[in-house]
């Protein structure tokens, strides 16, 4: 078995290669987990969107203090603002006008945080909202911590919009997330197979926070990567936003019901949030882990140009994995969630991708999960109840399994394996077409 060793300890340029790498990832990576539709652009605007969960009445929001309130209120008069210069016909006279209120409503905004951290973001904001330039509010608030409320602006690319988002943060939730960061090793070791080792230096990782979105009232993401600019990224690092109230939409309205739909009602009860949240948490986590270069080559050469077109679809199968294979050593810290749970909600999210076109590019990556559990025996679908049945050890060791098989391709930067793995696990089952039919009736997204 050829031994994998990938440490980011030292030296110096392999932390830097690991970081251009990442860059690279976040701003590339066709990565449909942060979605909330899995049909394509022309299909959505012609089905039902989903609620998310989004407030409309932001007066009457349960769990805030007076100063919360407050600050949400001038954020909310800066969104009307907003809509005002956004305006087609808004001329440049009335624009700066206009951004003058929205500099003093930051800095009354900054006055009345007590958080110095957010006082010093807010006003900061209150300055680069004129300029039109916001590396240094960009900067300040990469360092805010335990804020309860928060306010990004940010120019759009192409016009002289301005897109702004405003959250209420949920600092518990945030916490545990962060916590599992710092169990980076131990997933690690939770994955060592006989003389496979791969090891990280958890401080390239990106913080996360968990929010509940409030303004843009719609939105087909459920995590969001700020600040958005690449250039900005690269200076000063970025943030994942998680939105757990769409999160909590999408799972309530959509993966539940496909829930009902295939499994028994024993199984039924083991889908739930929480196992879903971990999944979609720990996913983005795993792409941190893993080789950055190619293995055994003359010249310095990262696996994204090894592995050409098929580094989404072999990334995308071990973020996946990864992340589920990952989840028993929360277990063993007491977590709450039995650990069949994430296993059966990790398959209903792979159902949910493929239910409408499986045989799309971008679902490849889910398609081969599938069949590697159908083909190893982790899942079996009973024709005459038109149920789906589990082998929770089977789909533990082909899980694992298809982790270290993706795993050893990126090291050997092996289009060859990539290949094989594609063309052994591609096809659409059978299996498959029979719950395309069950879950037809389905609300799409």
């Amino acid at each position: 078995m050829k031994k994998i060793t990938y440490k980011l300890n030292k030296p110096l340029f392999l932390l830097i290669i690991h970081i251009t790498l990442i860059i690279f990832v976040i701003s590339t990576l066709k990565d449909s987990t942060n979605y909330l539709y899995s049909a394509n652009d022309n299909q959505k605007s012609k089905e039902k969107e989903i609620d998310t969960l989004v407030p409309k009445d932001i007066s009457n929001i349960d769990d805030l203090d007076k100063e919360s309130k407050k600050l949400l209120d001038d954020f909310i008069k800066i969104s009307k603002i907003i809509e005002q210069i956004n305006i087609k016909d808004s001329d440049q006279d009335m624009a700066l006008k206009l951004k003058k209120k929205i500099s003093n409503l930051l800095k009354n905004a900054s006055n009345i945080s007590s958080n110095e951290e957010q006082k010093k973001y807010l006003f900061s904001l209150s300055n680069d909202i004129s300029k039109g330039k916001f590396f240094s509010s960009n900067l300040k608030w990469m360092k805010m911590r335990k804020n309860k409320v928060d306010i990004i602006l940010e120019p759009e690319t192409k016009s002289n919009k301005i897109k702004i988002f405003i959250f209420l943060n949920n600092i518990k939730k945030t916490e545990q997330v962060n916590q599992y960061i710092q169990n980076i090793d131990k997933f690690l070791e939770n994955l060592e197979s006989g003389k496979r080792q791969i090891s990280i230096n958890p401080s390239i990782l990106p913080s996360i926070n968990v929010s509940s979105m409030i303004l843009p009232l719609k939105l087909n993401r459920y995590i969001l990567i700020k600040p958005e600019s690449k250039e900005y990224k690269e200076k000063i690092g970025y943030k994942l936003i998680i939105l757990e109230n769409v999160m909590q939409s999408y799972y309530k309205q959509i993966l539940k019901p496909i829930a009902q739909k295939v499994l028994t009602k024993k199984d039924i009860t083991l889908v739930d949030f929480e196992s879903y949240f971990c999944h979609v948490v720990l996913h983005r986590i795993s792409h941190f882990l893993g080789p950055v270069i190619v293995d055994n080559k003359p010249n310095l050469t990262y696996i994204y140009e090894s592995l050409e077109n098929y580094f989404d679809f072999i990334e995308e199968i071990k973020a996946d994995t990864l992340a589920v294979h990952s989840f028993p050593v929360l277990i063993k810290q007491k977590e709450e969630k039995k650990e069949n749970n994430i296993y059966i909600t990790y398959l209903i999210v792979l159902l949910e991708k493929l239910r409408n076109e499986p045989e799309k590019e971008t679902n490849k990556p889910y398609l081969v999960q599938f069949n590697y559990l159908l083909k190893n025996g982790g899942i079996v679908f009973n024709i005459n109840d038109k149920k789906l049945l589990f082998n929770i050890k089977k789909m533990k060791n082909s899980i694992k399994e298809l982790a270290l098989k993706v795993i050893d391709i990126e090291n050997r930067g092996s289009i060859k394996n990539a290949e094989i793995l594609i063309n052994s696990y591609g096809s659409i089952p059978n299996e498959l077409k029979e719950i395309k039919k069950i879950l037809k009736n389905l609300t799409k997204l």
